[in-house]
Parts: structure tokens; sequence; C-alpha cells
């Protein structure tokens, strides 16, 4: 009898389990500004969403999708393209534009119909560019200066630069939480992308995070608990998504391949990005949660088959994704979309309990 009860404890907890872990999303495209491809940088915990695509000219533009509509932001005015990177809750968007008249890339906010510039030390002929908006609507990213890039939080008007403490000529700002406090890259003295080192800037000092071994990292996203997820390379020089917590960084792994990257992280500590699926340059998108990184292809509903995703950019507070993708029929043509968590019924503990009494009746009839 003693047997039969850890079976049943067994299978209550097997099954338990595995009903907890088998959210399911639904996908929506987000479609495109009227040309071939789209992509998506962030989204909100409205379900704003910014990113990037082609217009009908095959030109691209920065756009932002809302309620199934997708609208271009309007700068259509000397502009090579253009790219919007963050949008905070309040629907403030921050990105960038190249400029045909200059050839420079500029940063620039825009709250409502206002559109402001993000001039740095050089003025109006600075080069910005930026990456992450919080709830206060602080903006992080760099400059680019005759001699150095500088990464940067803007604040309402106000630049303050990072100080970086590796002493190398280049530092980018690629998230913000709703602390101002900041992750991204620094390099050092070499100044070379193969010794760049991710940090955490608390408001203060750049604090730099190290590596999994090996001889670079970086920092793409930043929680209000100030964990950290990136990309770092491991002592066999394989690039590996980490998740950076309690003062540990911490390799995810893979989804079987030998590299991965992840990108954002919620309150939740739910973390999104791209692996590698196998040997392969294959990339499949990825969340990891409870400790497992699950490919979000083998979590999407039936109504959502006939697609692949490859890259997961961002995640909010009620668990949706932003993704790239595309179609099986035609693998070249990127597309975005939305994933919708699926809310699937789970039974009540007590139903599982009976269940599991229901299968150990059966045991002791069998015997």
């Amino acid at each position: 009898m003693k047997r039969l009860f850890t079976t049943a404890i067994s299978v209550f907890l097997s099954l338990y389990a595995s009903l907890l872990l088998a959210a399911q999303y639904s996908a929506v495209d987000l479609g495109t500004l009227g040309g071939d491809i789209s992509g998506v940088s962030k989204i909100n915990n409205n379900g704003q969403i910014v990113g990037i695509s082609e217009n009908s000219n095959d030109e691209l533009r920065g756009y932002v999708w809302e309620n199934g509509v997708m609208t271009d932001i309007g700068l259509e005015t000397d502009i090579y393209y253009s790219s919007i990177n963050g949008i905070s809750d309040s629907g403030v968007i921050t990105g960038g534009r190249k400029l045909v008249s200059s050839n420079k890339e500029v940063a620039f906010v825009k709250t409502g119909d206002t559109i402001t510039d993000i001039d740095g030390l050089s003025g109006s002929s600075a080069w910005t560019w930026t990456y992450g908006i919080n709830s206060s609507n602080q903006i992080t990213g760099y400059e680019i200066t005759p001699t150095e890039r500088l990464a940067l939080v803007y604040d309402n008007g106000t630049i303050t630069y990072i100080t970086n403490t590796l002493g190398g000529q280049r530092a980018e700002g690629r998230g913000i939480n709703d602390l101002g406090h900041v992750t991204g890259f620094a390099f050092d003295s070499a100044n070379s992308h193969d010794t760049k080192r991710a940090f955490f800037y608390d408001g203060t000092t750049m604090h730099i995070l190290g590596t999994l071994g090996g001889l670079y990292s970086t920092g793409y996203g930043i929680n209000n608990k100030d964990e950290i997820v990136g990309e770092a390379l491991n002592a066999d020089g394989q690039a590996r998504a980490f998740y950076y917590t309690n003062s540990q960084m911490l390799d995810l792994g893979t989804l079987g391949g030998n590299s991965s990257t992840a990108f954002a992280i919620n309150e939740e500590s739910q973390i999104v990005g791209w692996s590698k699926f196998d040997d392969s340059d294959i990339l499949h998108a990825f969340i990891y949660q409870n400790g497992q990184m699950y490919d979000l292809n083998d979590l999407l509903d039936t109504s959502s088959m006939g697609i692949t995703l490859t890259r997961a950019n961002d995640i909010n507070e009620l668990g949706q994704i932003v993704v790239i993708g595309y179609y099986n029929s035609d693998p070249t043509i990127q597309r975005a979309f939305l994933l919708n968590p699926v809310v699937t019924p789970i039974p009540e503990p007590m139903t599982i309990i009976l269940l599991s009494i229901g299968m150990i009746k059966l045991l002791i009839r069998k015997r």
C-alpha cells in the first residue's frame, strides 16, 4: 500500500507540473506598412508595439502597432530610414533615423505629435541613437563624438553620460529600468568587440559584470529587480544567453545548438531571446522560465501553425511576447508577430488528486 501511495503522489505531481508548464501562445501577424517585411523591437504593458517595416516604396520606416493597426510615425522628410526602438507605458516612443542631407543618424523622442531630437555634446551635428525607455520616459542609448562613443541617459532634455570605468572609447546603453538603472556594454583599453563587457549602471557608477569564462559579454535587458540578461562567451568561446542575478552570471544554455542570446526580462523573471536549434545556423525563439528554456515554436496553439519564430525581442508584464519569424511557405520574408498567452483553465489540485486515486484503484484491481 505504501508503494501505491508513493505512486499516487508521483502521478499527482507529474500531472500538475505538466499542466502548469503547458502554457501556449496564439500568434498575431503585425502586418507591414505596405511592403513585404517587418521587424519588431518592444512592447509596453498596454500592448502597444514598436519596430520597423517596409512601406510600399520599399523604404524602412518606424511604426507603432496598436489594436491591430500598424501606423507609420510620420518621419518622412530628409531620411533614408527610421526605426522605433522603445515605447513607455504612456506611449512615448524613442528611436533613430538616418538623414539624407548629412548622412548621420539622429535619435529622437516622440511625445504625442511632438518630435524632439536628442542632441549631445556636438549639438545638432551629433550622431545619437537610443534603445530603451522606462516608465518615467528616461531613455538610454549612445552618442558618437569625434573620439569616442558615449553611453548616455536622456531625461527630459538633460543628458547624463555614463563614465566608462573600463577606460575604453566605446560604450552603449541598451536597457533601462524604472529606477533609471542601465545595462549595456563597454570597451576596455583595447577598444575591441572581442573584449567588451556587460555593465550595470546604478545611476552613479558603471559596474562591470564579467563573462561566463570567455572574452566578452553584452547586457541587453534589465528589470526593476536589477536582474540583467544578455549574451556572454563561455570558456569554449561559445556565445550563451546569460541571466545575472544576486551578483552571479548564469548560463541559460541553448535549445540544442551551440549559441544563444537573451534580450529581455520582465518582473516575473521570464526571459526571451533566440537560440540555435541544432548544429546548423537555424535560430528559434525561446522563453526561459522556472529554470528551463522552452522553444516558443513548441508552445504555439493550433491556430498559429505554419510559422517559424526565430527571435523573441521583448516580453511585458502580461506575458505578451514580440517576435520575429516567417511563414514556412516563404522563409525569405521576415515578419513581426505578437504572441498572446492562451488562457487554459488548470484543474484544481483536488481534481488531480481524485484522478490519481482513480489510477490507484485501477492498479489495485489489476493486482
